[in-house]
This record gives C-alpha cells, structure tokens and sequence, in this order.
C-alpha cells in the first residue's frame, strides 16, 4: 500500500526532508566517530573541541587568535598532551621536542587540509610530501645556504643603522605625540624584506609616520589568515576576486606593500 501522504507531498518537499534525515544521520555518524572512534578519541581536552572544529574557529576567529590562549588552559587542566580539535593533538612537553624536530632523519609529510590553507597548492611552502617539498625547494638552497646568509648582514645592519638614526632624530626633536614603538620596528622589518626578497626599498624607516598605513593595512590582512585555515579555498575564492573587490572590501589588500 502506497503512503497517500507521501505521493500528495511535491517532489521538491520530500527532497528537503530526505536531505535534512541524510545530513542529521551524518552528523550522528560524525559525532559518534570523533568522540568515541577517532584514533585520538583518548586523549584528553574538551569534548566540543573534539566534536567540531568550530571552537576553534570561535576563539581564533571570533575572538580574535585566542585560541593558543585557551590550548594553554586546557594543559593547566588535562596534563601535557591535549586534543584541540577532531584531528589535532597539542603537546606541551620539552622531551618532544627531539621527537618533533628530527631534522633529516625523519620524514614529514604535511596534511590536505594544510595544502588549502593559502590558495597555492603549487608552492614549494603548501608541498605536503617530503620529497615533493624537497624538490620544489632545490632551487632556492643556494639562498638560503650559510655564505648567502652571510652577505645580507650588510643590508641588515645598514637598515639597522638607518632606524637608530630616525629614533636619535625623533629624541631630539620630540614629536607632539609619542611614537608606537610597532611602527619603526615593523618598517624596519619589511624594509629588510622588500630589499632582500623582491629587490625594492620603499623607505618607510624615513617617512615621518614610519609608513604605518602598511603595517595597519598587513594587520588587517591577517584577518584573512584565521578564516583560511579554518574554510578551505578561502584564499582561492579571494584571489579570483578582481583587483577592485579586494582593494575594497578584502581586508589588507588596499596598501599592502609586501
């Protein structure tokens, strides 16, 4: 016997309601999963951490990169090694670090999850096999080698010099307001950056506000950061933007210099 409530609902009602059944079932599935099957379902750390990702993304999103606050609680609670989130563990402990950083011994292979966080699936940076990564950074090892290192000591301490000029400046002529120490140190850094990297110097050492519209606009832009590692292809779907979009509503992406 056919259900007449069933054939006198329209195609697209039931559809609603088979989808809204499927989605409830998986999340039960889900939970299920994290909380009691999950290879790290033993360890220790909040339940809602363990159920969902979105606790995190709370505290680092909502709060505003929080997170690594509420991880050094939940040791002071449930001992040295935590779960975070469903797939995540967090050791506080100095004996691990010979197990986590084993140079060249051990091989590391990052996650997918990892690959998406930045839009650049090609970078040498979002690689996730070892030998992979290893590869796409061949190229840039003679940078990176000690005599290269050593050669940009010169840029370095020329900047170096440049930024206690300006402050000396700045001591004998005392501004009308005080200076926010972030602003010199930070056009210090990406004045070393930009010459280093890209070969360019936009002086913010020797503008009178030590250009603090770009370290204001790269904080802004870190925004952008803590919404892509939690929402994969965030970065993708804000680089297909156009130029005009992100200037506008993207934050950091106006007059940012690096």
């Amino acid at each position: 016997m056919t259900n007449p409530i069933i054939n006198s609902s329209p195609d697209w009602e039931l559809s609603i309601w088979t989808s809204i059944a499927f989605f409830a079932a998986y999340a039960v599935y889900l939970s299920v999963y994290r909380l009691w099957y999950s290879p790290i379902a033993h360890l220790p750390g909040p339940k809602l951490a363990a159920l969902t990702q979105y606790y995190e993304f709370y505290h680092d999103t909502i709060r505003g990169s929080q997170y690594i606050l509420s991880i050094e609680e939940m040791h002071k609670k449930y001992g040295p090694v935590v779960r975070i989130n469903p797939w995540e563990v967090h050791v506080s402990d100095s004996d691990f670090h010979s197990e986590l950083y084993t140079g060249s011994a051990c091989h590391r292979h990052k996650w997918l999850l990892w690959e998406k966080h930045l839009g650049a699936p090609h970078s040498g940076l979002m690689s996730l096999g070892h030998d992979h990564h290893q590869m796409r950074r061949a190229p840039m090892d003679q940078f990176l080698s000690s005599k290269s290192v050593w050669d940009l000591q010169v840029i370095i301490e020329n900047k170096a010099n440049a930024l206690l000029d300006r402050l000396r400046h700045e001591a004998k002529n005392p501004p009308a307001q005080p200076i926010n120490v972030m602003y010199p140190l930070s056009a210090y850094t990406i004045d070393v950056i930009n010459e280093i990297a890209f070969a360019r110097n936009d002086h913010l050492i020797e503008r009178s506000d030590f250009g603090a519209a770009t370290t204001d606009s790269l904080l802004k832009a870190t925004q952008v950061g803590s919404i892509a590692v939690h929402k994969n292809g965030a970065m993708a779907s804000f680089n297909a933007l156009p130029e005009a979009v992100l200037g506008r509503w993207v934050p950091g992406k106006s007059s940012a210099s690096v």
